[in-house]
């Protein structure tokens, strides 16, 4: 008998036959670039990568600090709290050649003994011999606050980096005591910041330079 089949099921309108098999891989085509199109929404490539690396750094939690990195914080902080709090007191006016006696245990022997020696030499020559500003401080403008930026310890030394009117990098060791003050470094810039107005220098190398002769920076911390 003749068909009068168009691809239609007449009773429910579904297509039928090869009509059938069309419509369900047009559907399907359909319904997969719907959910790719989908998916592209929800997680969209980022424009910037160097951003989104900036945004995953961020998130990462920074290392925590050892025992011995706190503990040696701790003491240069405590040690710049008293300094500048007794160095700017009317009352007490503590400086820099008052330490080896006030807080002997803060700071080396060696460094302790040339400290007393710079002292008893300025008394002597009635003048300047190797320190002509705040070798604590790097200057001779001390700020109200002076803060431990960080602290990094290699080979049991503690190397602290301190800022307040300008940048003071101690060098401490431990003793039987805690911690001690073996050295300071100092970097001189111009009042722009832009370049060196001398080159790095230490304290120990400063004290350790025969009077008369200029030390290794021809200057002293500013």
């Amino acid at each position: 008998m003749p068909s009068n089949d168009t691809g239609l099921n007449q009773r429910g309108g579904w297509p039928s036959g090869k009509g059938r098999i069309a419509f369900t891989v047009f559907l399907s085509a359909v319904l997969a670039i719907a959910a790719i199109s989908s998916c592209r929404k929800e997680h969209p490539v980022p424009k910037n990568p160097g951003h989104q690396q900036a945004i995953v750094a961020q998130a990462m939690p920074a290392r925590a600090q050892s025992k011995d990195e706190r503990s040696c914080q701790e003491f240069v902080q405590g040690f710049y709290d008293w300094y500048i709090n007794s160095h700017l007191s009317e009352s007490h006016g503590v400086a820099w050649y008052d330490v080896p006696r006030l807080r002997p245990h803060s700071l080396s022997l060696e460094l302790s003994n040339l400290l007393k020696k710079e002292d008893a030499d300025q008394v002597k020559y009635q003048g300047i011999i190797h320190l002509d500003a705040d070798p604590f401080l790097n200057s001779q403008d001390p700020s109200l606050k002076y803060s431990v930026e960080s602290v990094a310890i290699t080979n049991g030394r503690c190397l602290a980096v301190v800022k307040g009117s300008s940048e003071v990098r101690p060098e401490l060791l431990q003793n039987s005591a805690g911690w001690a003050f073996t050295n300071f470094h100092y970097s001189f810039y111009s009042e722009d910041g832009k370049r060196k107005s001398y080159p790095d220098d230490d304290l120990i190398h400063m004290l350790k330079q025969p009077v008369g002769e200029p030390n290794k920076s021809d200057n002293t911390p500013r």
